[in-house]
Parts: structure tokens; C-alpha cells; sequence
């Protein structure tokens, strides 16, 4: 492995592993500010209300929009979801202890505008239609 490369996966290692340290659910839905006071990413009010009721911890959003593959949804955005070229991703470069954590949030999906900023997130029960 190249060291640019050994380098970049120390640094995602490193900032999955801070983010899921916390508690990591939204714990003030207005600010989008994380259990141990951080920022959380660019989000709209009715996706930091939705993180918060469906108990989707940040690090998984955060994987998420890391790893995810995207698919558009024919109405001006994209979804973003966990496949299994992602999942399989995520555990190589997060590592088994923080794949096996957040194992159980990996239905989680992100609707997303084409600008980055995030609509809603919610669990995956039905297939993502590709087309």
C-alpha cells in the first residue's frame, strides 16, 4: 500500500472513530448538535426531527454520505444508501469494532439535494429504485 493512501485511511479511520464514540443521536433537533456538542452536517430541521425519532446515530449519516452509493430519485435529488460494495467498504477502511457497532443502522438511508444539503433520513423497507 502506498503511504498516501495508508495516510488517508488513518484519517477516515480516525474520524469515524470520533464520531462514533459519542452517543452520537441528535440530541437538539433545531442546532443539529451532535451528543458531545459537535456540528452535525448540513440538514435540514425536518432531517435533524427525523434523525433524532428514528435513532439513527451520526455516525452512520456521516458513513453514509462517506461511502454510500447514490441513486436519483426523479424529483430533484438523490438517495443515498448503504449497498454492498458500500457495507463492505465501510468495514475495511472503519475496521470490525466500529463496523460491528453501527451494524445494526446499516438500513439507513439520506435523501440528499444535488446542492449536499440533507432532507430527510429514515430505514430502508423497501428496495431503492435505480432506474
Amino acid at each position: 500500500m502506498d503511504p498516501a493512501r495508508a495516510i488517508g485511511k488513518k484519517k477516515i479511520t480516525r474520524h469515524l472513530s470520533r464520531v462514533a464514540s459519542a452517543t452520537a443521536t441528535v440530541s437538539d433537533p433545531r442546532r443539529g448538535i451532535s451528543g458531545d456538542g459537535q456540528m452535525i452536517l448540513n440538514m435540514t430541521d425536518h432531517a435533524r426531527t427525523r434523525i433524532q425519532q428514528r435513532g439513527i446515530p451520526a455516525a452512520v449519516v456521516e458513513s453514509l454520505l462517506e461511502f454510500g452509493s447514490e441513486a436519483y430519485d426523479h424529483r430533484g435529488g438523490l438517495v443515498v444508501y448503504f449497498n454492498r460494495r458500500a457495507r463492505e467498504t465501510l468495514r475495511r477502511v472503519a475496521g470490525k469494532d466500529l463496523y460491528r457497532r453501527i451494524e445494526t443502522h446499516l438500513d439507513a438511508y439520506a435523501v440528499v439535494t444535488l446542492g449536499g444539503r440533507i432532507i430527510t433520513v429514515g430505514h430502508r423497507t423497501r428496495r431503492i429504485i435505480r432506474n
